[in-house]
């Protein structure tokens, strides 16, 4: 099993691990997360990125580089692929843009609806929690009693 810890890609794209703990985390920062490729196919965003720790969890090689597939509007991620190497993430990242592209336009639009249906489910519920602190907050306050008028 491998030690946890933190990765960065040296000048040819070559993951080395720089040690765990917050130092290697400061040390580092700035060449952790890296993106490999990213493209827009319709209401689609695959992205393809460098993460820095091991998504393998100690078993296996390490899964270092991570493909992930949003819809717009959407609140998860459709498809997500990981990767040990450069060369594979870049591959993945070309075969995951032909999977989208086979999805064809039914996927689309249902993923359209769902997308939708998800946000406006959420702006409902911020809706009704806003409308509630308001109903609350006027119950809750004093009212002001006018100011008396002397003639």
């Amino acid at each position: 099993m491998r030690e946890m810890g933190w990765w960065i890609l040296d000048e040819n794209h070559t993951p080395q691990f720089v040690g765990t703990g917050v130092d290697p985390a400061m040390r580092y920062h700035d060449k952790v997360w890296k993106r490999v490729a990213e493209d827009h196919i319709g209401p689609y965003h695959i992205s393809t990125v460098f993460l820095g720790i091991d998504h393998g969890f100690g078993e296996g090689p390490p899964l270092l580089f991570e493909t992930m597939v949003f819809a717009r509007g959407s609140l998860s991620d459709l498809e997500m692929e990981r990767y040990s190497t450069w060369n594979q993430a870049v591959a993945g990242h070309q075969a995951m843009l032909k999977e989208v592209r086979s999805w064809g336009w039914k996927k689309r639009i249902r993923d359209e609806v769902v997308g939708a249906w998800r946000l406006f489910g959420l702006y409902s519920r911020v809706l009704l929690t806003r409308i509630g602190n308001l109903r609350a907050s006027k119950r809750d306050t004093p009212r002001p009693t006018p100011p008396r008028r002397h003639w």
